[in-house]
């Protein structure tokens, strides 16, 4: 990949915090290392590591059912994509990587800290 330095940056901020955002314009290869990231740090989370792309979410849209189609969650209720997002995540411990949150006006990780109370994204 020829990006060491960055992997191991993003590999140690992922490790030790909650969330973490990886920016610059477009082009650059966040996605690309984003994925590396995960790829390498699977095993690290019981539940593996997933990565949802925000790049077809509309303006004005929310986040969840976009993410509960890309964790496969089925839910044959009648509850809403955040409930049965949140309720699904309880137990779970994973690494979640959204791409392309520049398509989410409404901030993804305002979605995350509310949603899911002990995300380590």
């Amino acid at each position: 990949m020829g990006r060491r330095r960055e992997l191991n940056e993003a590999r140690a901020t992922v490790s030790r915090s909650r969330l973490t955002t990886l920016t610059g314009p477009g082009g650059v290869g966040k996605t690309r290392l984003g994925m590396e990231v995960g790829q390498r740090l699977q095993t690290h989370f019981r539940d593996g590591a997933w990565m949802v792309d925000l790049g077809s979410l509309n303006p004005g849209a929310t986040i969840s059912p976009i993410v509960a189609s890309a964790l496969a969650i089925q839910d044959q209720s009648n509850r809403g994509a955040l409930e049965r997002v949140t309720d699904y995540l309880q137990d779970k411990e994973l690494l979640l990587f959204l791409d392309n949150c520049e398509h989410a006006l409404s901030g993804p990780g305002s979605w995350w800290t509310e949603s899911w109370p002990r995300p380590r994204a």
